[in-house]
């Protein structure tokens, strides 16, 4: 655990400017993207979220994290992230991302997730460097599922479960390594699949798919509630 904080502490320390100037981008590009759904907010939007899951990959895992056993395995994870976006943003350049209506409300709350991990290390007692924050991970996961939920009405399936395999991980993060915040990246990410999913399977409920879209729900809805099980069986042992 204490290789796990330091190796955290090293990376806050030593790029904040860059945490800063990603958030301030994120945001513009949300902003962008939600009143002006053009072919290059589209693109940008892509860009910089391949950007940021290379960054992860490489200064989080490969550089800054290289004293953890499983760091290449998480930094491979989030290479193939990038690879997507950065797919997406040559081949469908333009196309594809619009905002959502439906999720006017619930998807901004979702991205803008992350700028609760600070607040959390801070009320519990920690101080910056050896902090949680939003360019990490756990929090470019719940951004990246905020986008999903506010920009794609046919989003990708596989980024989807990747995200979700994130949240597992994340549940076992609380315990042991003594990490409330999170929480957040759980609850944020399961809530934005689930309503994904919803919207998915409504409009093709009465479609000839196997499995049936009603098993489909089901099979969701008890995905949903055993991740909220172990959720609080691992609180409980916290």
């Amino acid at each position: 655990m204490e290789t796990f904080w330091q190796t955290i502490s090293e990376y806050n320390s030593h790029t904040w400017p860059v945490q800063a100037a990603a958030a301030v981008m994120a945001a513009a590009a949300v902003t962008a993207l939600r009143r002006r759904p053009t072919a290059a907010t589209r693109r940008c939007m892509r860009l910089l979220l391949a950007a940021m899951c290379i960054w992860t990959a490489v200064a989080y895992y490969f550089i800054y994290c290289s004293p953890r056993a499983y760091n290449t395995a998480l930094g491979i994870f989030w290479l193939i992230m990038g690879g997507i976006w950065l797919f997406g943003a040559v081949r469908k350049g333009g196309s594809g991302l619009t905002p959502v209506r439906k999720h006017r409300v619930i998807a901004p709350i979702i991205m803008a997730a992350p700028l609760a991990y600070p607040l959390i290390s801070l009320a519990r007692g920690m101080t910056f460097p050896q902090i949680v924050t939003p360019l990490m991970p756990c929090g470019l996961a719940v951004f990246t599922v905020g986008v999903m939920l506010a920009f794609a009405p046919r989003p990708n399936i596989f980024i989807l479960m990747m995200m979700f395999h994130w949240a597992m991980i994340g549940i076992f993060k609380i315990r042991h390594f003594s990490m409330p915040e999170e929480i957040v990246t759980v609850a944020a990410i399961v809530t934005g699949i689930f309503l994904i999913l919803r919207d998915y399977i409504a409009v093709r409920y009465n479609a000839r798919l196997k499995p049936r879209p009603r098993v489909i729900a089901g099979i969701a809805s008890a995905i949903c509630i055993l991740v909220i099980i172990l959720l609080v069986y691992v609180l409980a042992g916290c």
